[in-house]
């Protein structure tokens, strides 16, 4: 059985105090906290890419940053198993990237039209040219991604529950967040990352005016105290929305 919020919030903040949001705007640029994912071959960025929207929940930050040619991969790879033993699905949201950790959360953005997606490293590669990353082919098809230069940023969910926050991912641009547990409501909690995304992306369509998250946190491990925690997946909302939805239902219409 899958863990509820109260759960899991509350194995992810027992030892650590609630960062209240007491502000309704994003930090400037020169304020933003970093999260960085070492990479001693790829440019680090200190300011981030990200805008300033007004939001009760959000708070900038900064991240690994990299640029350079995209690729993708399906058909010829379709599930096979990829660098971290799982099966490799061609119309998922994952990656293979040279050196982030597996699990790393990347924002892959394409600077021709402004659109924005994110997938999970679960590869190694790409060891083509000048290649940075090499998505999933439903990942890369959400971009119009084939073989043309993206921006990347990157974030270990786990930096995020240090510092008392959840990553979130908001709306259909999938700006990146700080998240405040107490000033959301979770509707699913998935285990599978490229599911969650995919949901995430038919209610934040249908629910324009409303912020609508994608996030990452840990949960317990059902074998006991000493296993490691599982990564699960929140559609969230929040609190003060004067909207609400199924998301069962909306997934049906």
């Amino acid at each position: 059985m899958i863990p509820s919020i109260k759960h899991i919030v509350g194995f992810s903040f027992i030892v650590l105090s609630i960062i209240v949001c007491d502000s309704a705007r994003l930090f400037p640029a020169g304020q933003l906290s970093q999260h960085v994912v070492s990479d001693s071959t790829s440019e680090l960025s200190s300011q981030g890419n990200l805008s300033t929207d007004s939001s009760s929940v959000i708070k900038a930050i900064a991240s690994f940053h990299q640029s350079g040619k995209a690729s993708y991969y399906a058909s010829r790879f379709h599930g096979r198993s990829t660098a971290n033993g799982e099966s490799f699905d061609m119309d998922g949201f994952t990656a293979a990237h040279r050196t982030l950790p597996f699990g790393s959360i990347v924002r892959v953005s394409n600077p021709e039209n402004h659109t924005a997606i994110v997938v999970m490293v679960n590869d190694r590669g790409p060891y083509v040219g000048s290649r940075v990353i090499d998505m999933a082919r439903g990942a890369a098809r959400c971009i119009d991604v084939s073989l043309q230069k993206v921006e990347l940023d990157a974030f270990k969910p786990a930096d995020f529950q240090d510092q008392g926050s959840l990553l979130g991912f908001c709306g259909t641009s999938y700006q990146p967040c700080h998240v405040q547990p107490q000033t959301i409501v979770v509707s699913d909690t998935m285990t599978c990352f490229s599911d969650a995304v995919r949901k995430h992306r038919i209610l934040a369509a249908k629910n324009p005016q409303q912020d609508v998250f994608l996030i990452v946190t840990t949960i317990p491990s059902s074998s006991g105290t000493d296993a490691e925690p599982k990564t699960a997946y929140l559609i969230a909302t929040r609190k003060d929305s004067d909207k609400t939805f199924d998301s069962a239902s909306l997934l049906t219409d």
